[in-house]
């Protein structure tokens, strides 16, 4: 309902929801054929998604059958979850002997230009960025031919998550605020504006101090971050850009981002 079936992205939109669906259905091995999406949903193009597809699956195949100590030093251990421009997965990084947070672009992704500066521009804002809030990023390196986004890996649930399992108490929801709070004034401090804070982009680990529980929350996902000065133009003029339900109005219409405002 959000993007009307006429708008000029809706093709691409739907295209990308379609090849998720494929990656998701080849993993737990319940495969469809291109055919079948075609005739759900005819007007795609039948040689955009064959091509696609074949790409998809040939990477899922590399994947399935790469060994315990691989090359490129990583070490891939479970899916932690995707969204629709990438996937994230709990690994082992044998140069740094520690658990990491790996992030892809998906397969189909790949040759999009604009997505792949936009994983490095997220690298490299982020990574200017100290603060226990935040999600520490390591670097960016090339695993089985796919650029990836190394960060620390969290141990824990989204606040998306947590909030579908129980409602929080008045003092954990105000503790939590004050940590996000927190980490966004030292980001823009920083000159850094995250773009879609959500709570799908924030972390909370559970801990114990002084015998008493209490969350640790880390932001994530800069991948639509700006900063004073710099070139902002990877996106089409008028594409929507952030999370519609979490965004300004005048970013849900696509206007110019000089007027929006931007308070995350």
């Amino acid at each position: 309902d959000f993007l009307p079936i006429d708008h000029p992205m809706s093709h691409e939109v739907l295209l990308d929801l379609v090849l998720i669906d494929f990656e998701h259905r080849l993993k737990t091995e319940n495969p469809v054929t291109p055919e079948q999406y075609c005739e759900m949903f005819p007007t795609l193009k039948d040689t955009q998604i064959q091509s696609a597809f074949q790409k998809t699956a040939q990477f899922l195949a590399r994947h399935k059958s790469k060994n315990a100590h691989p090359a490129d030093g990583i070490k891939l251990l479970e899916s932690l979850g995707q969204g629709g421009s990438g996937e994230v997965w709990k690994a082992f990084d044998y140069n740094l002997e520690r658990l990491v947070a790996v992030k892809f672009l998906h397969p189909f992704l790949m040759a999009d230009l604009a997505m792949r500066q936009r994983l490095e521009r997220e690298a490299k804002t982020a990574a200017k960025l100290r603060h226990p809030g935040i999600v520490t990023i390591y670097e960016i390196r090339l695993i089985d031919g796919r650029p990836a986004l190394i960060s620390d890996y969290v141990p824990g649930i989204t606040l998306k998550e947590l909030l579908t399992q129980r409602r929080l108490g008045w003092n954990d929801a105000v503790e939590l605020i004050i940590q996000v709070a927190d980490a966004l004034e030292y980001a823009h401090i920083s000159g850094v504006i995250h773009r879609d804070i959500k709570p799908g982009n924030i972390l909370i680990e559970e801990t114990e101090s002084s015998n008493a529980k209490r969350f640790v929350t880390r932001i994530v996902d800069f991948g639509l971050a700006i900063r004073p000065g710099e070139d902002i133009t990877l996106t089409n003029a008028g594409e929507v850009i952030g999370t519609p339900a979490y965004m300004s109005p005048e970013q849900a219409r696509g206007e110019d981002r000089k007027s929006t405002r931007l308070n995350s």
